[in-house]
């Protein structure tokens, strides 16, 4: 639980370099020869460099940047195919890529991302965006969640039903609805929690997961994008997840989609921005919550309720742990970027569309 102890949730989400960067290194798809490899990695990753040491902080970003640009200039591997089969990460939000980099990571290479599609990196690197080369890569979720829940009974509380944690007045999403919505379903237990914007939480971060993993149902409003971080918490604790957002729209903020049938293991509605517009919007979602996943619905849906919440375990454990299955994300961001290559003609392949 170490780095939920020492730094704020928002900071946390954004970690993932420091996990995969390793498990890239110890991964068995790995080559030391570069002529055997399909793919590159761009080993440079400027959230851990504007905060790790030996790294200057923000003061020296554009000078290992500069390196970097230097050396993929250099490299007869990037100008082979004009950097289409090199993948970077950049995790972060409000961090910009400097020149030359920047001019080079626009040419070509493929970025692996938490940021969603219409935030800040899509701004500052609209190439890779517009061209559909960007993998979306979970969330970095609590390590009071990220725990082997498998084995484990699934939770049904019933004086917790519904459970709901987090900021209530949010830029979008309408969250205040969910007000509204717990007065209409059986044993809902939301409140509004605002995370300090310094340092840890370890007790809400602690009482959050242990109340998630005795609910049954776990209602994922929109945050600053369709996605937030409680998706992939409920996905952890076995709290079937309610993704208030279409998935249809949602589709492109979502984690490895060739390879996860996400309505398989969580259930999507239309947002709340969408239902406070509409005559009775939130009470028809409170009807059809209790008639396919409340505490009185019929066997036959709560059977389907307990085998989606079974699969999500597994889901999370599988592509998006990165405490407890570091290999399986990296795995899951190497085929995505297989499938890109062969969908951009760098690659033949079962999903090759065309060549250039």
């Amino acid at each position: 639980h170490g780095l939920d102890k020492v730094m704020a949730a928002d900071v946390r989400l954004y970690l993932a370099e420091l996990v995969m960067l390793p498990a890239m290194r110890k991964h068995p798809l790995r080559t030391l020869n570069p002529d055997e490899a399909s793919l590159f990695f761009i080993g440079y990753t400027p959230l851990l460099a504007s905060r790790s040491y030996p790294c200057k902080g923000l003061d020296e970003m554009k000078i290992w940047e500069k390196k970097v640009a230097e050396a993929l200039e250099k490299s007869s591997h990037f100008k082979r195919r004009g950097g289409q089969d090199h993948i970077h990460l950049f995790m972060k939000y409000g961090q910009n890529v400097n020149s030359p980099l920047k001019e080079l990571y626009e040419a070509g290479p493929m970025v692996a991302t938490t940021d969603r599609s219409f935030w800040s990196l899509s701004h500052n690197l609209p190439t890779p965006f517009k061209k559909g080369q960007v993998i979306m890569m979970p969330y970095v979720s609590s390590t009071y969640v990220d725990i082997d829940m498998r084995k484990r009974g699934l939770g049904g509380d019933k004086d917790t039903w519904y459970f709901f944690r987090g900021t209530l007045l949010r830029r979008f999403g309408s969250r205040t609805e969910l007000v509204d919505l717990g007065k209409q379903v059986s044993g809902a237990n939301f409140a509004g929690v605002k995370m300090p914007g310094k340092g840890a939480a370890i007790d809400i971060l602690l009482n959050t997961s242990n109340a998630m993993r005795r609910s049954s149902v776990c209602p994922c409003p929109s945050g600053d994008a369709p996605t937030s971080g409680r998706l992939f918490e409920a996905l952890a604790t076995g709290c079937l997840a309610i993704v208030l957002s279409p998935l249809d729209i949602m589709a492109n903020d979502l984690p490895f989609p060739s390879l996860l049938k996400y309505d398989d293991f969580a259930l999507f509605s239309h947002s709340f921005d969408f239902l406070s517009t509409r005559t009775n919007g939130v009470s028809r979602l409170a009807k059809v919550l209790e008639r396919t996943v409340g505490p009185k619905a019929s066997k036959e849906y709560q059977d389907k309720t307990v085998t989606m919440r079974k699969k999500a375990l597994d889901v999370f454990y599988n592509h998006f742990s990165y405490f407890r299955n570091p290999g399986g994300v990296v795995t899951s961001m190497l085929f995505e970027a297989w499938v890109l290559l062969q969908q951009k003609g760098v690659l033949e392949g079962p999903y090759a569309v065309e060549k250039f």
